[in-house]
């Protein structure tokens, strides 16, 4: 009895380890028995959207399957046996911009087969107006034949043929194809061609447009040897001088209106004493008895400061306040008051302010009456601030700033300033690198004209009231980014 219980129990574990992979031996057949599985597909293909995907898999054996990348692609379930199942196959959002593949691989016994599932990025297409200019963009640089010229694939694009495609208008090479090094636009029906931020342009062939009229180009340029175009044409630089690699984005030349534009500028109000013991008032726009604190006259803005009833009005003004600018060159033309007690200032603050100088300040020109044509850019933070004197500052001669016009400005990137009095440079600070606090500019910030009167620098001398009414003057402020 125990005999034969014994031959069961070793029959039984005969039978179960005889799998799909290792059949037993049939009576006829000499051979070995594998066994077989059949799946529904051999590819999943998918756009980028999040999706799930049906398998049918036939088995006469046990199998499993897996995803070979499972950081965005699994399966469920994981494994079957003789039959039929379905296997859902989870895919997540791609959004990459780049096209993405795996294989999911099912087993069975010491046999394999692969299933390749690839998925396609989001394709945000870019707007190309001119029918012609889009013809030759796709026909040249559309990678995956899909009639669509993506940001990924436009940003890839360096050179540009676009030879006797009917152009009429290539309005996107400035913001779409900036770093271009060759450009092929002949034999078009182009009229105008803007090529003003292409700075790494070395070829073009504009011939053939017997319309082309202007060339927009950048300020101080010279033709590279690469470039050709017809003999009617002329090249056109820019009205205002743009700093190399940058674009003019906000500016206020004070050429319409008799007030400054709400638009662009928003009025502080503070009585006397408000900040550095200052003792003028500033108001909104004009003072009690209606004298403007700010006006425009002759194509420049006016910032007056004067006495009235025993007190001292005058103007402070913000440019761009909600917003401000993070990084760029930013300009003006200014012509500063005499007499000791003024103190001009072209300046800028943070927006999103929430303590000073922790959130840095940004003093492009200031100038004190007492110290006549001298003037300093500083910049303030808690690691450098003139309260403990550890300002960085550097203050210049100026002749005649007090009188004329002269400009001033200042390159802000992520890794330094450089500060100008008329083009020459003054104040450079490069990034130590060593957080906010001796750098929290990395965040936007906005533009200040001003003339205090007073205070703890301004009036460090003493004031002289004889000298009021006084104005400051300002032809332009500029703000450029690259």
């Amino acid at each position: 009895m125990k005999k034969s219980l014994l031959y069961t129990a070793i029959l039984a574990i005969l039978t179960l380890t005889c799998s799909c992979g290792e059949d037993a031996k049939d009576p006829d057949d000499s051979g070995s028995k594998k066994g077989t599985v059949t799946i529904s597909t051999d590819a999943i293909s998918v756009s980028y959207k999040s999706t799930t995907e049906t398998l049918t898999i036939q088995a006469d054996c046990d199998w499993g399957i897996a995803a070979e990348d499972k950081t965005w692609c699994s399966v469920s379930p994981s494994g079957g046996g003789k039959g039929t199942a379905t296997v859902q196959v989870k895919i997540s959002e791609n959004n990459s911009e780049l096209d993405r593949s795996t294989n999911l691989v099912v087993r069975y016994g010491t046999e394999k087969k692969s299933i390749a599932v690839s998925q396609h990025y989001k394709v945000d297409a870019v707007n190309i107006s001119d029918e012609g200019f889009l013809k030759a963009l796709l026909a040249g640089y559309d990678a995956d034949k899909d009639g669509i010229l993506s940001t990924v694939e436009a940003a890839k694009v360096k050179e540009i043929k676009a030879s006797g495609y009917g152009i009429k208008s290539m309005s996107e090479l400035t913001t779409l194809f900036d770093k271009i090094t060759s450009l092929d636009c002949s034999k078009n029906n182009l009229t105008e061609l803007n090529i003003s931020t292409l700075y790494d342009l070395k070829t073009l062939d504009c011939t053939g447009n017997p319309n082309l009229k202007k060339i927009y180009v950048w300020s101080g340029f010279n033709a590279p040897e690469g470039f050709s175009k017809p003999a009617e044409a002329e090249y056109v630089e820019p009205e205002i001088n743009t700093p190399f690699g940058y674009h003019l984005v906000w500016q206020d030349e004070f050429n319409e209106g008799t007030v400054p534009s709400t638009k662009n500028w928003t009025h502080e109000v503070k009585n006397a004493g408000w900040v550095n013991n200052e003792l003028q008032n500033y108001v909104s726009g004009k003072s009690p008895k209606g004298t403007r604190v700010t006006e425009i006259v002759d194509g420049k803005l006016h910032i007056n400061c004067f006495k009235e009833d025993g007190k001292i009005y005058s103007g402070r003004i913000y440019g761009n306040v909600n917003t401000g600018w993070k990084y760029g060159y930013v300009e003006a033309s200014i012509c500063l008051p005499s007499g000791k007690g003024t103190w001009p200032a072209f300046w800028m603050m943070p927006v999103h302010y929430t303590a000073w100088p922790d959130d840095g300040e940004i003093d492009i020109m200031e100038e004190v009456g007492y110290h006549k044509d001298y003037v300093s850019s500083s910049l303030h933070a808690l690691g450098h601030v003139h309260s403990n004197n550890t300002q960085v500052t550097k203050e210049v001669y100026c002749k005649g700033a007090e009188g004329e016009y002269h400009t001033y400005g200042m390159e802000w990137t992520p890794d330094y300033f450089q500060f100008y009095v008329d083009g020459n440079k003054t104040l450079y600070y490069k990034n130590p690198g060593t957080g906010k606090v001796d750098w929290p500019y990395d965040a936007p910030f906005y533009v200040i004209l001003n003339l205090a009167w007073g205070g703890s620098w301004g009036g460090a001398q003493g004031v002289n009231e004889a000298v009021l009414p006084v104005t400051m003057k300002v032809d332009y402020v500029r703000v450029f980014q690259k």
